[in-house]
């Protein structure tokens, strides 16, 4: 996303550039160098209000400031309810919100950022919005369909997407809205599915006012294929991506996270497979002409392996997450760009009983990447947020 937290890094990657090539190793340079690693959050592990805890989104502003977002489950057996997350540099603090599940967050300062979700009204999905003033989050009024990604620009530009489903429930197309300053609205998208057929958004991101990325899915009959367009200053437009299983039959193609570096260097993941069969990670890479499929790590094999979430940090250095492993006992799946390919990190096993899955993924202006999501305890279900650099 376009913020503080991204020119930062902007702005250092120029740098750890210009002094590489005049032969001065900088620590980001170094440490690109080195083999990545995980490791556990220093101290406590993000609070856990209910008796099950999910992360799904992170955004960091700093080393000492971040937003997660997600949902927990009250431990007197209410409906899901949302969660927010601080970190302030030293512990996390919970912030609970009521009904909902909140899905990603973008933060601009100390004092601006954004979160989007859902929550179930009357027998329909309709989207959540909140607004963090520096003081409290705000609930803001909307009567569109469920939100699943959100980037911001400006305190007066920000982008939210996600899927808007027909009023006869045959269908949906996909949902975008644009933050003014003033008000969301939305704004006309891409349905290449037909409106007939399902038409998503799970993921959008920001190089500037007029170049940005939405990435999801939609469906012809059976088949699901990937969704991208872009933003150029005035509509959106829908851009050709590859489907590497096929689409005929039942197969699944579907991108769930999406990282804009320049250009000519967008990255977009996800998974694809057959619905009757496990699904495998896909990975995709603009280079400022065409979609490309890049090969990637499926530790799963016959079990299945998915990716949710990508960031960058460098175009020699970027992060994705999300599981694999049978459904009864996922682990959590981190792989990293070094430039020339895409390799498995080794990530640390919080709980004694099997299953953990990461969600969501951000970078630091210290070059690190921060992922959180979930682990199972033996009975409770609890946040996970891990470091990799």
């Amino acid at each position: 996303m376009i913020d503080v937290n991204k020119a930062v890094r902007c702005f250092s990657r120029a740098l750890a550039v210009t002094l590489a090539m005049a032969g001065i190793v900088t620590p980001t340079s170094a440490g690109q160098a080195s083999a990545p690693t995980c490791v556990s959050w220093p101290g406590a592990q993000p609070p856990n209000p209910g008796s099950s805890n999910w992360l799904r989104g992170i955004d960091a502003l700093s080393s000492h400031e971040a937003w997660a977002v997600g949902e927990f489950d009250p431990q007197n057996g209410d409906p899901t309810a949302a969660l927010i997350a601080h970190w302030d540099g030293t512990q996390w603090q919970a912030t609970t919100i009521g009904l909902g599940v909140l899905t990603d967050v973008a933060a601009l300062s100390r004092t601006d950022a954004w979160a989007v979700g859902y929550r179930l009204v009357a027998g329909r999905y309709r989207a959540i919005i909140m607004h963090w003033n520096g003081k409290v989050w705000h609930l803001l009024p909307t009567s569109v369909g469920p939100l699943y990604g959100v980037t911001a620009i400006s305190s007066s530009n920000a982008w939210a997407v996600g899927s808007q489903a027909r009023p006869d429930g045959h269908g949906s197309s996909s949902l975008v809205l644009h933050w003014n300053g003033t008000r969301w609205k939305r704004v006309a998208s891409p349905n290449p599915g037909g409106l007939s057929n399902a038409n998503a958004f799970y993921s959008v991101d920001a190089l500037s006012a007029t170049r940005i990325w939405a990435v999801g899915v939609y469906t012809h009959g059976d088949v699901q294929k990937t969704l991208i367009a872009r933003w150029n200053g005035s509509r959106w437009k829908h851009v050709a991506s590859p489907n590497p299983v096929g689409t005929s039959g039942r197969n699944l193609n579907v991108l769930d996270g999406v990282a804009a570096l320049s250009r000519t260097n967008v990255w977009a993941v996800g998974y694809d497979g057959v619905r009757s069969s496990d699904r495998n990670t896909l990975i995709e890479h603009w280079n400022g002409k065409a979609w490309k499929h890049i090969a990637s790590p499926n530790p799963g094999a016959s079990d299945g392996s998915v990716l949710t979430d990508v960031a960058a940090v460098s175009a020699g250095n970027i992060w994705a997450v999300g599981d694999y492993g049978p459904s009864t006992a996922h682990r959590d799946l981190v792989v990293h760009w070094n430039g020339s390919g895409w390799t498995q990190v080794a990530t640390p096993d919080p709980g004694s009983a099997p299953g953990q899955n990461l969600s969501g993924v951000t970078t630091t202006p210290g070059g690190q990447a921060w992922a959180v999501g979930r682990y199972f305890d033996a009975g409770p279900v609890l946040s996970l947020a891990i470091r990799c650099s």
